[in-house]
């Protein structure tokens, strides 16, 4: 980790976390054996992809709604990732783990998909958090304690002071109150060692962190990039993959600044496609990566990518 990048590390400092409740419906189980994607090596990198279930969201989580699937549910993906690159395993984003279980009581595989993968918890060197939101740091507990004892969390310093403000949930859309009201209900909860990153943080090792705003403020992807290979991690730069590839420009009720959210996406996409990189994303149904192309009839196409 390169200080120059680093703004400053926080020991035993607290954050919350939340969902907005608008936005979810439930989603379908996943067994541990199919929660695990193979892994795929990114020049001497190994990347994994975990699944820690699935949602359903409903139409109107989505504006403007596709006529064509204005009645339709919408099956996404809850993926994080396991890198693995000399002596350090690093994990992107941790699932929804306890937090969500009395709403949604078939989240939290990711445990189960890591220990899948041969990796237990305090084999975890360094977290990464794409954002602050509850199906990406609520895996980060066990019962009150860290689940990932000998872990170095790195967090955006833009995401870290907007949730740490003590008066967000006054100043968030009403959709957004839900999830503002539980992170500041349990600022004192939580209990790691903290990098707080400027964006566009180096952490060594050939993995990096990207600014992506939009979904929220300090919203960031992760780069990891050996020899001549690339893989992006969008997090949620997109989140489903059947609306937002054939239209970029759908806004997510979740989104704090949707039209930044939605801009921040077709420049993505735009990236992906022109230098020919790989990239995956949370709540594709596939967490593996994929490639993009431009669709015949507008928007993208995706393509998988199968590890050998």
């Amino acid at each position: 980790m390169s200080e120059s990048q680093t703004s400053h590390l926080v020991s035993r400092r607290s954050f919350g976390f939340g969902l907005g409740a608008t936005a979810l419906a439930g989603f379908a189980p996943q067994s541990a054996s199919s929660a695990i994607s193979k892994r795929l090596r990114i020049g001497d990198i190994s990347v994994t992809a975990l699944s820690d279930g699935h949602f359903e969201l409903p139409p109107a989580a989505f504006s403007p709604q596709p006529e064509a699937t204005s009645t339709q549910t919408q099956l996404v993906g809850a993926n994080a990732w396991l890198i693995e690159t000399g002596n350090r395993r690093m994990l992107v984003d941790t699932g929804s783990g306890e937090t969500l279980r009395g709403k949604y009581p078939q989240t939290g595989h990711l445990p189960a998909a890591l220990a899948h993968a041969g990796v237990s918890p305090d084999q975890i060197t360094d977290i990464i958090i794409t954002h602050m939101h509850a199906d990406h740091i609520g895996g980060l507990m066990q019962g009150g304690i860290s689940r990932y004892p000998n872990a170095m969390l790195h967090l955006c310093e833009v995401e870290w002071r907007y949730w740490a403000a003590p008066e967000r949930a006054q100043l968030v859309a009403p959709a957004q109150r839900p999830l503002a009201n539980l992170i500041a209900g349990l600022m004192d909860q939580m209990a790691y060692r903290i990098a707080v990153h400027r964006p566009n943080g180096d952490l060594g090792s050939g993995v990096w962190l990207e600014s992506a705003p939009g979904h929220t403020p300090g919203h960031q992807v992760v780069h990891v990039s050996s020899g001549a290979n690339s893989l992006l991690l969008l997090g949620d730069v997109l989140i489903s993959g059947p609306l937002q590839f054939a239209q970029p420009d759908i806004r997510y009720v979740l989104d704090d600044d949707p039209d930044l959210a939605a801009a921040t996406r077709t420049v993505m996409f735009d990236r992906i496609m022109t230098d020919g990189l790989m990239f995956a994303a949370t709540h594709l149904i596939h967490g593996g990566a994929h490639k993009l192309d431009a669709h015949p009839r507008g928007g993208y196409h995706a393509e998988k990518i199968y590890a050998s």
